[in-house]
């Protein structure tokens, strides 16, 4: 199935081979979890599914934000057999039966060359003959593609497969940077093909190389050493104001792939070691209004790294694990990185 036109790309989904697997399980009940931008299609896909494999299936409408939020719960609260999961690989090994369904940019010929120069000339101005390439789970076929294009001009491109969590080729998470660490040592610097700059600085302040992000989307490159200084300001801004903090609410998300309620244990008994008070704010759907009216003076993020980016909206300091403990005095502000789970 192929998504609405999107600039000169199709976003695509294997609903034929999801069936396939679905008919298979015998599964009577099928949860369907849908991103966002699929929601529009919920009825189109929903009626395939169960015209295809005789099932009831059920739609999960709340907001998923990735394969770490898998809704085993709600599957096992409407007595489903399966969850066809669709945006996202493997984040956790599942209790229940999922089947996951990528979402993948196609890659066009023309499309490709053009990239594949862009990169090449970005290599050869810095002299990299060597670089390492990882990409979010929906330009998986783009990374391949590059690979091979780049590998024609004479640029290797070293691609390695994330550690523990992330099933897909070369592919990085806001959580999980590590197709990036095993790639640095060998590589002169970093390409990361995905659309936004979050993944990008993600790999940025975990890998101390040189890292660029190119975006299928757009075809623009862009080297992030800039843009890695101003996050870097932006964030240490957030620190100085948070060690002034007499109190903290430490936020702990109940979705399975997200909860770090021992690390929030162990970030509480930290703080209340500097003679500061800790209070264990635990949610499922993490938002700023939820917390209105808590009378902390800073406010300490263990789930989804991406809440990050919307610091501005909880109105007071928002720290990282790794942030709270420079605000603290524990580690060293030369240790800064994006948080991993």
């Amino acid at each position: 199935m192929v998504l609405p036109q999107l600039s000169f790309m199709q976003l695509e989904f294997d609903l034929k081979k999801a069936v396939s697997e679905a008919k298979e399980s015998k599964a009577k009940i099928i949860l369907v979890q849908l991103p966002e931008g699929l929601k529009a299609r919920t009825t189109e896909i929903c009626a395939e599914i169960e015209a295809k494999t005789g099932a009831t299936v059920i739609t999960k409408m709340d907001p998923c934000f990735g394969a770490c939020d898998l809704a085993q719960r709600d599957a096992e609260s409407v007595g489903a057999d399966l969850i066809m999961h669709f945006g996202h690989n493997e984040f956790f090994k599942p209790r229940v039966k999922t089947i996951f369904v990528p979402l993948g940019y196609g890659v066009e010929e023309k499309e490709l060359r053009e990239a594949g120069n862009k990169i090449a000339n970005q290599c050869r101005k810095n002299d990299w003959k060597t670089i390492g390439m990882v990409c979010t789970v929906q330009f998986e076929a783009w990374l391949r593609a590059l690979q091979a294009e780049l590998e024609k001009k004479g640029i290797t491109a070293i691609v390695k497969q994330a550690s523990g969590t992330a099933k897909g080729y070369g592919q990085v998470l806001g959580c999980n940077y590590s197709a990036a660490k095993k790639v640095e040592n060998d590589s002169s610097a970093i390409i990361v093909v995905c659309d936004g700059l979050f993944h990008p600085l993600g790999v940025a302040f975990n890998s101390p190389k040189p890292v660029v992000a190119f975006n299928p989307l757009n075809s623009e490159i862009r080297e992030l050493s800039d843009e890695k200084e101003k996050h870097l300001r932006k964030r240490f801004g957030q620190i100085a104001l948070a060690r002034d903090a007499k109190s903290f609410g430490i936020i702990v998300s109940s979705k399975e792939g997200q909860n770090r309620l021992k690390a929030a244990l162990e970030l509480k008994k930290k703080i209340e070691e500097k003679g500061k008070t800790a209070f264990i704010l635990e949610m499922d759907f993490v938002k700023p209004e939820y917390l209105v009216g808590v009378k902390v003076d800073a406010l300490v993020n263990t789930a989804c790294p991406r809440m990050q980016d919307d610091q501005q909206a909880f109105g007071k300091p928002l720290l990282s694990r790794t942030e709270l403990l420079i605000a603290l005095g524990e580690i060293p502000a030369e240790k800064f990185a994006l948080d991993q789970m």
